[in-house]
């Protein structure tokens, strides 16, 4: 799982060390390349960026707080300014600050370009702005990643009185599958269960996201699977429940109820008889 302090690491990095603007990457999310995010932001030390020898260090700034760390811009812009873009950052604080996918994945999907103070670089916050971070939702969202998704701007305000903006994307993500079982009657082997989702194309896979919909299936076709075996009000419901290991790790369980013993219907072959609970009754 990758945690908050990996990330603002990632994120936060002193840019003594590296300080970039937004690149887009070439290569494709999941395959190790991605948006190389790198805001203009050292973590708070109480210290002022070095300057050169023998000249006196500006004051350090105020710092701001990202994703519930703290963060000290390394410069101001000039006074007068209109608002900037001062840090973008992906949090998942609704998931204990911790992500199952790698966050560099998400930051594919981001486009909002931000400041880098230490060039004198500064992006301006417009209403262009607002509509690239309405594009930034939707392609987040799109990937099918997420259960929750907002995103929110907050202000910045620099000594000289200029506004910098610290846009939040907060992520919740969908429930992944660590495990899978069926409990509760005896009668259908699990192996005959994995076989009948397989011939539908309906087998939920380890280590991918909770689909509501192969759910509901998979309820239908063992459902059928123990009326098959006579068992006519037979019911199957699901079960999720958390593991350990990381945020939104889940282990799945389908609960077989066979329904109450009257319920069973027995057939016999070439006879027109069926046998409910020990009485006998003709059919018409």
């Amino acid at each position: 799982m990758f945690g908050l302090l990996a990330l603002f690491d990632a994120l936060a990095r002193p840019l003594a060390a590296q300080d970039f603007p937004l690149q887009q990457a070439q290569g494709r999310p999941g395959q190790g390349r991605g948006t190389d995010l790198t805001p203009a932001v050292s973590t708070t030390s109480g210290q002022a960026p070095s300057t050169s020898a023998g000249q006196p260090q500006a004051p350090a700034l105020p710092p701001a707080t990202v994703c519930g760390q703290q963060a000290t811009p390394l410069a101001q812009p000039p006074a007068g300014s209109g608002p900037v873009v001062l840090y973008i950052a992906p949090c998942f604080d609704a998931q204990g600050n911790a992500s199952v996918i790698e966050p560099q994945t998400y930051l594919y999907y981001i486009q909002l370009k931000f400041s880098t103070p230490s060039r004198n670089e500064w992006v301006p916050w417009t209403s262009e702005s607002l509509n690239v971070v309405h594009d930034d939702f939707n392609r987040l969202w799109n990937t099918k990643f997420l259960d929750n998704l907002w995103i929110e701007d907050a202000d910045y305000k620099f000594p000289n009185g200029t506004i910098g903006k610290i846009v939040t994307y907060h992520m919740e993500e969908r429930q992944r599958v660590k495990i899978v079982d069926y409990v509760g009657s005896k009668k259908i082997e699990v192996t005959k269960i994995d076989e009948k989702l397989k011939e539908a194309d309906a087998q939920i896979r380890l280590d991918t996201f909770i689909d509501p919909g192969l759910v509901r299936k998979v309820e239908g076709i063992v459902r059928d699977m123990l009326r098959d075996k006579g068992f006519q009000y037979a019911d199957v419901k699901h079960e999720i429940a958390e593991v350990p290991g990381g945020p939104k790790l889940v282990h799945l369980t389908f609960h077989m109820d066979e329904g109450h013993p009257e319920s069973r219907v027995h057939r016999q072959q070439g006879d027109e008889r069926r046998h409910v609970e020990g009485k006998d009754e003709r059919q018409p």
